[in-house]
């Protein structure tokens, strides 16, 4: 029995899908180079949360 995808899910999924090859490169590089694009997305999530932090 299959679930359906979660909102985030679904995000991460239209995401990696609008990316190109060159991007998709980055972005599984900053996840670890997993070969799994739930990690390039975990990545990128983690770095927007960073850069919207407030400074110090």
């Amino acid at each position: 029995m299959e679930r359906e995808a979660t909102a985030d899910e679904r995000a991460g999924i239209a995401w990696w899908n609008a990316l190109d090859e060159q991007a998709r490169r980055f972005w599984m590089s900053e996840a670890g180079q997993t070969g799994r694009a739930v990690d390039a997305w975990e990545a990128f999530k983690r770095a927007r949360e960073a850069a919207q932090a407030p400074g110090d």
